[in-house]
């Protein structure tokens, strides 16, 4: 069904641009598609419903922080917030790591027991040194 679907839109498409653009927004939302499973979404909307977005919020509006987006700089609202969380959440279980971005960070691993672990931080602050 897929391949059917991709020659359709080449066959549609009239330039060379937008059939790879086309090819690329497909294989991308097929990949993603890929490793969402009921449990995955169940784990990953559980932990956004016990994370404290309201403290992340007093936090960000006490420091001043905003983020860059649509050519502005401004704070996140707790649904944006949540949003960005769902994103980083799921890139991390499809490329088995840690991403972050926006003082947000998401990692997914599998245990020796071969459970399926998500955990999302937010970090205002880190310090490390080399010795």
């Amino acid at each position: 069904m897929t391949r059917k679907l991709l020659r359709a839109i080449i066959a549609l498409s009239a330039g060379e641009r937008i059939v790879f653009f086309l090819a690329d927004l497909f294989l991308f939302h097929f990949r993603k598609m890929t490793v969402s499973t009921d449990k995955t979404t169940d784990a990953v909307f559980e932990l956004l419903e016990k994370f404290n977005f309201e403290r992340v919020e007093k936090l960000m509006q006490a420091l001043d922080w905003k983020w860059g987006r649509f050519e502005t700089l401004r704070a996140p609202t707790i649904d944006e917030m949540r949003d960005h969380c769902i994103s980083l959440l799921f890139t991390a279980k499809r490329d088995l790591t840690t991403v972050s971005s926006g003082g947000f960070e998401a990692s997914y691993k599998i245990n020796d027991e071969d459970e399926e672990i998500f955990t999302l931080r937010f970090i205002a602050t880190e310090n490390y040194i080399r010795f």
